[in-house]
């Protein structure tokens, strides 16, 4: 499931990122994504798992306040498109002091 959740968000044109992969010695890119998960829990008939509940928290990073909402929006749309339900976004915080963020809760099933 990373690897669908990576291609999909880098369809927006920005590079993404598993949370707490970039080092203190990286240049943050301009606007980039993060994420992190947090469950993914198994459901199963018989003994075997017939499917799986996976749940993502999902960071924008940019150093352009104007483009943060929009690209938000954008995501979240994204991502209900390819069946990954959203939670609406609150900010995130930031370890970089020319970054804002915000982040959302993305819920897929496979």
């Amino acid at each position: 499931m990373d690897e669908q959740l990576i291609t999909l968000l880098e369809t927006r044109g920005l590079p993404c990122y598993k949370q707490g992969s970039l080092t203190n010695e990286d240049t943050y890119p301009l606007s980039f994504f993060t994420f992190f998960l947090t469950s993914a829990d198994e459901e199963y008939y018989d003994n075997e798992p017939t499917i799986c509940k996976y749940q993502y928290i999902i960071y924008y990073y940019t150093n352009d306040i104007t483009t943060l909402d929009e690209e938000i929006r954008q995501t979240r749309k994204l991502l209900r498109d390819n069946e990954i339900q959203t939670s609406m976004p609150v900010d995130a915080l930031s370890d970089e002091d020319t970054h804002i963020g915000k982040m959302f809760f993305a819920y897929a099933t496979k």
